[in-house]
């Protein structure tokens, strides 16, 4: 059995980490049921910004498409995976949708384009083509607009092993304000502003290294993945103030692993993560700046956290999709 999984990007991200967790885990599953797996990853390295870019996509998608079975896209590359099934019955296809919000600027034909998708897969209600999302909100968002559609919920799962930092770390007067990226604006800005003036020092995280900067108030930090976890688990807060529906918020998610709590909004999948993990949940910057500076930064032991999102939990959501396979 033939397995590809096929995305895009020039940089790692997070969705791209969950995406490749998932893969690995479905083949490493269907391998122990005893299928013999022939696994492929193609990745195009770069971004597709334009029409004719994302037309671009589209065409480079299908013809990655061949001699597979079973493949795994994210959303962008839905509609070869379409046209596939309806021209090889034996092919099955996942596409991971991390979130869909229309208030996302630039980013209305994407929205339509999954919107159009999701229609014509909810109508002809395909069992080849498997949807997988990330948060418990994307699960119920999907099932009350297309239930029809063959949904499946596969989070972001990690190994708190991996987050154990062998030095002794000393929390310092710092704040990290979340990834560095489009989502940010102006007024988290002006709280690192405010911020500063109180003596705190802010920063955003980054992964990608032309991005590092320093500015008046704050700075944007790329490092290696050692440093980004030290530093993360040294701040007093790590803040996750995104406007927009997130699928999940992994740098939030590792920021718990680490033992420093989080303040956030709580917009699509980072709903989900800031209920169970009993963190702060805010409707505005002043009051983020409340409890960073009136609330002890105290983290509680976050067990069932730990424990509902380890990456050993990878069979209970997997179970669903083995059956959607057989």
């Amino acid at each position: 059995m033939k397995v590809k999984y096929i995305s895009y990007g020039k940089h790692i991200t997070g969705g791209y980490l969950h995406e490749l967790f998932f893969v690995n885990a479905l083949c490493d599953g269907l391998k122990s049921k005893g299928s013999k797996i022939e696994f492929l990853e193609i990745r195009f390295p770069q971004l597709f910004i334009g029409f004719f870019a994302y037309l671009k996509l589209q065409i480079n998608t299908f013809k990655a498409l061949k001699n597979v079975n079973i493949a795994v896209v994210v959303s962008r590359m839905a509609w070869p995976v379409l046209v596939k099934v309806i021209f090889n019955r034996q092919f099955k296809s996942f596409i991971v949708l991390h979130h869909l919000d229309w208030s996302v600027p630039f980013s209305f034909f994407h929205h339509f384009y999954i919107k159009v998708f999701l229609f014509l897969l909810n109508t002809f209600k395909t069992q080849r083509i498997g949807l997988i999302v990330v948060s418990p909100f994307w699960l119920n968002e999907v099932q009350k607009n297309y239930n029809k559609v063959s949904v499946f919920l596969f989070p972001n799962l990690l190994n708190p092993n991996d987050y154990k930092i062998d030095t002794i770390i000393t929390k310092s007067n710092c704040i990290h304000l979340g990834q560095w990226s489009w989502k940010n604006d102006s007024s988290i800005l002006d709280l690192a502003l405010q911020l500063h003036q109180k003596g705190f020092t802010c920063y955003f995280s980054t992964n990608i290294p032309d991005e590092q900067c320093i500015h008046a108030h704050y700075s944007v930090i790329y490092e290696d993945r050692l440093a980004y976890l030290k530093r993360m688990a040294a701040a007093s807060w790590t803040l996750a103030l995104t406007q927009y529906k997130e699928g999940w918020n992994r740098v939030a998610h590792e920021s718990i692993l680490l033992g420093t709590p989080v303040i956030g909004y709580a917009n699509g999948g980072l709903s989900d993560l800031l209920k169970i993990s009993q963190s702060i949940i805010v409707d505005s910057t002043d009051d983020a700046l409340n409890h960073i500076c009136h609330t002890s930064p105290i983290l509680a032991e976050q067990t069932e956290f730990k424990s509902q999102y380890h990456s050993n939990q990878s069979e209970v959501f997997l179970a669903p999709i083995y059956y959607f396979l057989s």
